[in-house]
């Protein structure tokens, strides 16, 4: 699973934390200097996403399903006006 953390302006994040849940399982990690983040190796099931800016002080969360050997990428878009975001997986 892979994408980028954007702002509410859509531009990329440098250093957001964003968190990987499942049941039984999680890790974190920060966003390259590009926004982008990737947790690879992921067994199929259904994951959640969370991002948090450098600053903590907004965040965005999705779901999304693991099947089989298919890549999904997720964009997350932190905003002010809300805490969390809605996205659609797109599998790659």
């Amino acid at each position: 699973m892979e994408g980028n953390v954007l702002n509410a302006a859509g531009k990329q994040v440098a250093g957001a934390t964003v968190r990987i849940t499942t049941t039984g399982w999680s890790n974190q990690m920060l966003t390259d200097s590009s926004g982008h983040y990737a947790f690879g190796g992921l067994c199929s099931g259904s994951y959640t996403l969370q991002a948090t800016l450098p600053a903590g002080q907004t965040t965005a969360a999705a779901t999304a399903s693991v099947t089989g050997q298919n890549s999904v990428r997720l964009d997350l878009r932190v905003t002010a006006a809300a805490s969390s975001t809605p996205a659609t997986p797109q599998p790659t």
